[in-house]
Formats: C-alpha cells, sequence, structure tokens
C-alpha cells in the first residue's frame, strides 16, 4: 500500500468519525419538549446543589428548548422531556428540588409573584426560592416548559421531572412506580372541586361559587369551623385557618361533601404570610 493511499484512507477515517461525533451531537427538541443536558464531567458540584450553573459535572441549569440543537454528545449526554401539561379538571402540586433550604418547622416554601409557573429558574434561584412543596398550585389545562431536574410536578396522570432524592429516584426507573401515592396524596386531592352556596348557606341556592380569594373569604360566605370531611355549613378547619390564596376554579372545596382538602390543603396552607393573600373574590347571587 502506498503511502498516499494509506493517508488517504487514514483522513477518510477521521473524516468519518468527526461526522459521526458531530451528528450525534444534534438534538432534535420538539415544540412540547425540552432537552436536559448532563455534563460527563468537570468540576464537582458544591453542597447539595443538584444543578450546575457554572459548567460543574451533572445536570445543568440550561435547557434545550424546542428545535435543532447542538451539544457535543462527547462532554454533554441530553435527554428528552414533555412539557408539564395538567389536564383539565385537575391541578398540579410544585415540590422545587433546587433552592434555599425551609426554615426549621416550615411545611412550604415562600412564593414570590415573580415565580411565576416557575418556568424561570435563574429568576427562582436569584429571588431565593426555597425548596420543598410550593404554595401554589399549576391550574387546569397549564402548559409550561418547567425545568425537569429543578421541580417535579405532581398531577394525577403523572409525575414530571427528574427525581433527584434515591428513594424517588429508584421508584422512577421501575415503570408506573412514581405515582402521586409515592407522595403521600390521594385522586380526589389532585382534582378540581366545586363549592356550592347552597350547601354553606341553606339557601337552596345550586350556583357554583369559583375560586374564593382567601380563607377570609370562606369566612365571609358563612363557613363555620368544621372537620376535614365537611359538610351543611361546615369548612376544613385548616382553611379557615390558613391566608393562602386559592387558585381561581383550581383547589376549592366540594360541598357536598365529597370532596376533602386532607394532606394537600394542610401541606401547602399552612405557616403563609398574611401579606401574601390578594383579596377574597367577591361572592355572586
Amino acid at each position: 500500500m502506498t503511502p498516499n493511499l494509506e493517508t488517504w484512507i487514514l483522513s477518510l477515517a477521521v473524516a468519518m468519525v468527526v461526522l459521526a461525533i458531530f451528528l450525534g451531537s444534534i438534538y432534535s427538541i420538539g415544540p412540547t419538549e425540552v432537552g436536559l443536558v448532563r455534563k460527563r464531567f468537570g468540576a464537582k458540584l458544591p453542597g447539595d446543589n443538584p444543578l450546575a450553573f457554572r459548567g460543574e459535572a451533572g445536570y445543568q441549569a440550561e435547557m434545550l428548548m424546542p428545535g435543532l440543537r447542538f451539544k457535543l454528545w462527547l462532554v454533554f449526554a441530553v435527554t428528552k422531556h414533555p412539557w408539564v401539561q395538567v389536564p383539565a379538571g385537575q391541578i398540579g402540586v410544585v415540590i422545587a428540588q433546587v433552592g434555599q433550604p425551609l426554615p426549621i418547622g416550615a411545611k412550604s416554601a415562600v412564593y414570590k409573584p415573580e415565580f411565576g409557573n416557575f418556568t424561570d429558574l435563574h429568576v427562582f434561584i436569584e429571588k431565593r426560592g426555597q425548596k420543598g412543596v410550593q404554595r401554589p398550585v399549576l391550574s387546569p389545562g397549564t402548559l409550561a416548559p418547567i425545568h425537569p431536574a429543578a421541580f417535579l410536578v405532581i398531577t394525577k396522570p403523572e409525575v414530571f421531572g427528574v427525581p433527584i432524592s434515591s428513594d424517588l429516584s429508584t421508584r422512577s426507573r421501575s415503570k408506573g412506580e412514581l405515582t402521586y401515592r409515592a407522595f403521600g396524596l390521594e385522586e380526589k386531592q389532585l382534582e378540581v372541586t366545586h363549592v356550592h352556596r347552597a350547601d354553606w348557606r341553606g339557601s337552596g341556592r345550586t350556583s357554583s361559587i369559583r375560586g374564593f380569594g382567601t380563607s377570609r373569604g370562606l369566612r365571609k360566605a358563612g363557613c363555620r369551623p368544621g372537620p376535614e370531611r365537611h359538610g351543611g355549613g361546615e369548612c376544613p378547619r385548616s382553611a379557615l385557618e390558613s391566608n393562602v390564596p386559592f387558585v381561581p376554579n383550581t383547589l376549592v372545596m366540594s360541598g357536598d361533601g365529597s370532596g376533602t382538602l386532607g394532606g394537600v390543603l394542610a401541606l401547602l396552607m399552612r405557616q403563609i404570610d398574611a401579606g401574601l393573600a390578594p383579596k377574597p373574590v367577591p361572592l355572586k347571587a
């Protein structure tokens, strides 16, 4: 074999390897998908932070949005994840896996309006968002590109996101194992129910009341303290003792006794700062 032929073959082999690397580094992200990027090697992440903001090894804070994207596969691995979608008639419970630790005794994280639907991870970190259960829920019909490693979103059909904790991570690897039940929730707690004025005031009217502004709005409507499963003019005590704003048309109570706020309400609605609650929504006859 002549030297020229050997050089030509070697050059062709190198070109094919480079082409393979190039093509393997192009990712087509669908219109309702995000690409979660994991750096294969680099500096170690500080503390218990699961995301890299400065190019460390591990899950990267920057996601790949829809379209053709390039990430060198020798350095990065990319997995595709669907946008969070909350079905009609249901809600989504958000759990942050990044941020500041919760204060001692707190059961849910402080919410700031800048967080919105948790689609901007950098704002969440800059505004010192906290780990754990977030106080607002995602309303029915929400479709949002939420970072799958930064947040878990629990809906009735599925749990969106990549669990960081070892226990949840093990469950997620078993198909169908990671559901809302793994978080101690019941099916009804992720469904929309409606409050009927007749159930509280005994007026005989059956018009639905949607989206009370706060627990003060419930008291104003004539709701008396009662057990968690309520009927007549009684409301769950956990609702009356909280200042959390209800998300309009989502997490409300069923006046016929078929619904319960249970664990979600207790988890999301206690220890809320009074200043976070908006004015009650006016009641209509």
